[in-house]
């Protein structure tokens, strides 16, 4: 107990919108399955029950990284026209 008072103390983040637990589009999101570059892959369940993978990408990440705006802007309608393929939340 004496040492503990000579620790930092922990802080906790504030909650992200894409937190395990969140919903969005009506879908809890669950724990994540993968992450990549840009994307993170959560677990996620419907309002009707049902486990599907939810696929998060975060926009900003393409800056932090440094990647070209130009060349992010061409990157991502392509992608889009892959996500088509799959249901979008």
């Amino acid at each position: 107990m004496f040492l503990s008072a000579f620790s930092s103390p922990t802080l906790k983040h504030a909650p992200l919108p894409d937190d395990e637990g969140r919903i969005v589009s009506g879908y809890t999101l669950g724990a994540i399955i993968s992450y990549g570059a840009f994307s993170t892959i959560r677990q996620a369940f419907s309002p009707s029950g049902d486990v599907v993978a939810v696929k998060i990408v975060r926009h900003s990440n393409h800056f932090k990284q440094g990647i070209d705006a130009d060349c992010s802007k061409k990157r991502i309608p392509h992608k889009a026209q892959v996500w088509e393929t799959h249901k979008m939340l």
